[in-house]
């Protein structure tokens, strides 16, 4: 087993990272209809916590059985690389919003519903003044639970076999679907008011692939830094929350033209291969 796992680390991965997840929610499911608002069963919270934190634990795991301590270590140094020029900070935080509000530009121009100048000052006041907290807030569940596996530990192996773009492209299919248990938990993944479905987790699939490329460019322009993607990830976590408090409606349609619009644009520029300055192969 020890030597399947050294031969074919990269994939045992993604079936622990799956295994850990799935194992624990699956179950649980059914306690979890109402964890937006934690009014679930007390010993259902550390559970869903634990799962969460499965693409963390499977990157630990792997990188020990086949480096050891060493190994570790190099897993863990970007955690504490913060370094990097300020302008990535600002591209990290504000580029989610700047593609939120770009979807409800959209949104009002090209259908009926409409945004008034008041609920549009009300949301930029906001967006404002929530930002901070905002992120502190969404930090601990998806961006520190996740990216030292999906970007730490996944994205540079396979950045070493694969063009940037297609190392994101397999990335974020797997990413996404790593999810399919909280498709069935209002509010975990998809949002509190949808059900699950072919066309909102196709939807879901859609932007996450995408975002996963726009992922890829901030980590090879950073040096593979984990803190600019722990601040991308939460302000992108954090949207319906920024920027959708004053709408009924998410424009998800527009939302995923803006995305891929971005992606195109980011590939003509920086190219299929690298998708920036130099391709991350190492931790």
């Amino acid at each position: 087993m020890i030597t399947l796992i050294k031969r074919y680390p990269l994939i045992t991965y993604f079936i622990l990272a799956y295994a850990l997840f799935w194992l624990i929610w699956i179950p649980i499911t059914p306690f979890l209809q109402n964890l937006a608002t934690l009014d679930v069963p007390i010993w259902a919270i550390p559970l869903a916590l634990i799962g969460i934190y499965a693409p963390t634990w499977a990157a630990l795991i792997v990188t020990f059985i086949c480096e050891g301590k060493t190994g570790l270590k190099t897993l863990l140094r970007p955690l504490t690389e913060w370094r990097i020029h300020l302008g990535w900070y600002a591209v990290a935080i504000f580029l989610p919003l700047l593609l939120g509000l770009i979807a409800i530009l959209l949104h009002t121009i090209f259908t009926t519903d409409t945004l008034t100048l008041q609920g549009k000052q009300s949301a930029i006041f906001l967006l404002l003044a929530t930002i901070p907290i905002t992120l502190l807030n969404k930090l601990p569940l998806g961006p520190m639970a996740e990216e030292l596996g999906w970007r730490g530990f996944a994205l540079p192996r396979l950045q070493r076999k694969y063009t940037a773009l297609t190392a994101s492209l397999i990335l974020g299919v797997l990413w996404a679907f790593w999810h399919l248990p909280a498709f069935w938990v209002p509010g975990a993944a998809l949002p509190l008011d949808t059900e699950p479905g072919i066309i909102p987790i196709g939807a879901y699939v859609l932007d996450t692939v995408g975002v996963t490329i726009i992922f890829t460019w901030l980590y090879n322009h950073t040096r593979g830094s984990l803190i600019i993607d722990f601040l991308f990830h939460a302000a992108y976590n954090a949207l319906p929350t920024l920027l959708f408090v004053t709408l009924d409606l998410i424009p998800e349609i527009w939302f995923s033209i803006t995305v891929w619009a971005t992606v195109f644009f980011l590939i003509w520029r920086y190219g299929a291969d690298k998708l920036g300055t130099t391709k991350v192969t190492k931790q």
